[in-house]
């Protein structure tokens, strides 16, 4: 555990989203799109891009011959590590920004499940090149992912209200298909990715 940097990395990576989430709750900004004029997007949605890039680094921090001779699974630690370190960073959100705004906690606690499952599904092919999806996803959905400058396409879910279904919907599909890929996976990849 305190070579996967639980004792380290993590602690720091949940206080600076927590502080960063609480600095900028409520505030946007106006960016470039190639479908609309100018799209407005929350600067809370570029902190949760944090959260899923800490998940593969902690992922990342291996010790591979030690783990390979392991008597326990090191699998299913991993998937709890990651489980773990995403939904702390969730409900941290949501009990720590209830009371300063209740729309950011809800899309940050959303979106950061969402980056990072798409992280965890690409992790047991990508390796550490899986953190660079989330954020290749919010910059194609600030790019192409709106029809208007307030209204983005469902298949983007970063960009929508706290309050929309199929938004929170698709980024607990995307979370439990990274577990899955994560528990799954990585026993089948060992043969090609050392």
């Amino acid at each position: 555990m305190r070579q996967r940097g639980v004792f380290s990395l993590v602690p720091g990576v949940l206080v600076g989203f927590w502080v960063v989430l609480a600095v900028t709750s409520g505030k946007t900004v106006a960016m470039p799109s190639l479908l609309a004029d100018l799209v407005t997007t929350r600067l809370s949605d570029f902190a949760c891009l944090a959260v899923s890039t800490a998940v593969v680094a902690v992922l990342e921090r291996r010790l591979v011959a030690a783990e390979a001779a392991a008597l326990r699974r090191v699998e299913r630690m991993d998937v709890v590590l990651a489980a773990g370190l995403s939904l702390a960073a969730s409900a941290g959100a949501l009990l720590f920004l209830r009371g300063f705004d209740s729309a950011t906690a809800l899309t940050a606690a959303r979106n950061v499940l969402f980056f990072c499952g798409i992280a965890l599904a690409a992790w047991p092919l990508l390796g550490a090149r899986a953190s660079l999806l989330p954020v290749v996803w919010m910059l194609v959905s600030l790019l192409n992912g709106h029809r208007s400058s307030n209204d983005p396409y469902p298949w983007v879910i970063v960009a929508e209200g706290p309050y929309v279904s199929y938004a929170a919907l698709g980024a607990g599909l995307a979370f439990l298909t990274g577990l899955l890929a994560l528990a799954l996976l990585p026993r089948l990849m060992t043969r090609i990715r050392p």
